[in-house]
């Protein structure tokens, strides 16, 4: 509807999806909001190699002012967010991947959500998995690492002081909340999938912030969207490496649980924020979940959980050993944050 300001924008963050896009604009362009001028949809086209801005263009079912396809050239999640926010016209930003396809109240839900609670920055839902083959007999063990699956209780709710962050497949994100972090300088340490390593992140990171600054995450089970996991992702070694680079994400993390745990004096602060001390504790770890794999029997490691710990300690001890000055520098960057964010405009106190 020419001249609707909307609602709610849904941005796809898109790198070499010249084949999976067409599907997920086809599901944007079904939802009931989108005839009502409540919904816009933003293709960021993330330094693709291919031709997924014209593919996006192309399958585009919907009215013409409703679709911005553009191109972000740096690589990485978070600088594709990034983007999102800067083009998205509306309150809310939901963040669809390019192998997520939403159910046909998806937006028309997310709004429902925020408009009833005025404090919760962001809001996420109940993730289905769509395999193209048979799922391995551990999957359903370990969904929740390809973001599938609950967030919370059946009922749905306030999940802030039960997990740490929403992920980002199907994430809502208030966007006052968003530009509240901005002000006060916040910008993404992990770049999310910027190269072709499985290290990611960003999600939690922003999440993070959000709780930094006072905001609740809510948990939404009529949110859903079916989540297309390519069989290249199935085998077991695919998923230690996933695990390996969820382990070397959580030390540019570490800042923001320190800052959240209200540490801020003596020999406790000392050790949270001290290279040395976190560097020694992850070799440790990866000592005692080396010796507990090797312990277990060749034909049971697939699917072993241990072997899934030890590939994420193993993933954080390297990312540190490696990353001394930066690791100082992030616990500077998120106390500054914190300390500006404590003189931002307090967020709304009611619902």
């Amino acid at each position: 509807m020419p001249g609707v300001i909307p609602q709610i924008t849904a941005v796809v963050c898109t790198f070499n999806g010249e084949r999976r896009v067409p599907c997920v604009l086809q599901a944007l362009a079904a939802q009931s909001t989108l005839d009502q001028g409540l919904l816009e949809v933003v293709v960021v086209d993330n330094a693709s190699t291919d031709d997924t801005a014209r593919a996006a263009a192309a399958s585009w079912q919907g009215p013409q002012d409703r679709l911005v396809v553009v191109r972000e050239p740096k690589r990485g999640l978070s600088h594709a967010r990034t983007r999102g926010f800067s083009e998205a016209r509306a309150g809310i930003v939901g963040f669809i991947d390019d192998d997520n396809i939403p159910a046909p109240d998806w937006a028309q839900c997310a709004l429902e959500v925020m408009k009833a609670h005025p404090r919760v920055g962001a809001c996420g839902g109940l993730n289905e998995a769509e395999l193209t083959t048979e799922a391995p007999p551990w999957f359903s063990r370990f969904s929740a690492l390809y973001a599938v699956g609950s967030q919370g209780p059946a009922e749905g709710g306030d999940v802030t002081d039960s997990r740490e962050f929403l992920w980002g497949a199907g994430l809502c994100v208030r966007r006052a909340a968003w530009e509240g972090l901005r002000t006060a300088g916040f910008s993404p340490m992990l770049l999310d999938r910027a190269s072709d390593s499985a290290s990611s992140g960003g999600d939690t990171e922003l999440c993070l912030a959000l709780r930094l600054a006072g905001w609740r995450l809510w948990y939404e089970p009529r949110l859903r969207l079916k989540h297309r996991i390519a069989e290249a992702r199935l085998p077991w070694p695919s998923l230690c490496l996933l695990s390996r680079g969820d382990g070397a994400s959580s030390i540019f993390l570490d800042p923001y649980h320190f800052a959240l745990s209200g540490s801020t004096v003596g020999r406790r602060r000392q050790l949270g924020s001290s290279w040395w001390w976190r560097t020694l504790a992850a070799l440790r770890n990866v000592t005692q979940q080396r010796l507990a794999t090797i312990t277990s029997l060749p034909s049971t490691r697939q699917g072993d959980s241990r072997v899934l710990a030890a590939n994420w300690e193993w993933g954080r001890a390297s990312a540190l050993l490696r990353s001394r000055g930066a690791y100082a520098e992030g616990f500077e960057r998120v106390a500054q944050l914190k300390a500006r964010l404590d003189y931002s405009v307090p967020i709304p106190r009611s619902g």
